[in-house]
C-alpha cells in the first residue's frame, strides 16, 4: 500500500474571514518536517473496498512548529476515514518558524492536502 502526500493551497478563503487574513500556508510556502512518517494510517474501510481518496485538513502552527486545532475541511469519498487518517498524521508534522518569504509561521493556518492510493 502506498500513501502519497500532496500539499497545496485552496484558492478561495472560507466565507467570513477578514480580507486582510493571509491565505493558509502550504508545503510550497514553508519547510515541513515529518517527525515519524508512516503509511500505516491508510483507512481500513477504504482498504477493504480497494479505494483511494483525498482529504484536506486545516490547522494552526504553534511556536514549537506543531499543528493544533486541526479540522477536516474536505474528504473524498466521504465516510471512509480519509479525513481522520490525515488528522492522525498531522501529529507527525513540524513546520519551520519562518516561511520561504521570511514571514513568521506561528499562529498561521496551514493546509494539508493528502492523496491516498493503493498500489497498482
Amino acid at each position: 500500500m502506498r500513501c502519497a502526500a500532496l500539499i497545496f493551497a485552496l484558492a478561495p478563503l472560507p466565507s467570513g474571514l477578514m480580507a486582510q487574513e493571509a491565505a493558509p500556508l502550504t508545503g510550497k510556502d514553508v519547510a515541513v518536517h515529518l517527525a515519524k512518517p508512516s503509511t500505516r494510517n491508510y483507512p481500513e474501510a477504504a482498504l477493504r473496498r480497494g479505494l483511494g481518496g483525498t482529504a484536506e485538513v486545516l490547522c494552526t502552527v504553534t511556536s514549537s512548529g506543531e499543528l493544533q486545532g486541526c479540522a477536516v475541511t474536505s474528504e473524498t469519498p466521504p465516510g471512509l476515514g480519509f479525513g481522520a487518517a490525515v488528522l492522525r498524521m498531522t501529529a507527525a508534522y513540524r513546520i519551520e518558524s519562518k516561511a520561504n518569504d521570511g514571514s513568521d509561521t506561528v499562529g498561521r493556518r496551514f493546509l494539508v492536502h493528502m492523496t491516498f492510493s493503493l498500489p497498482r
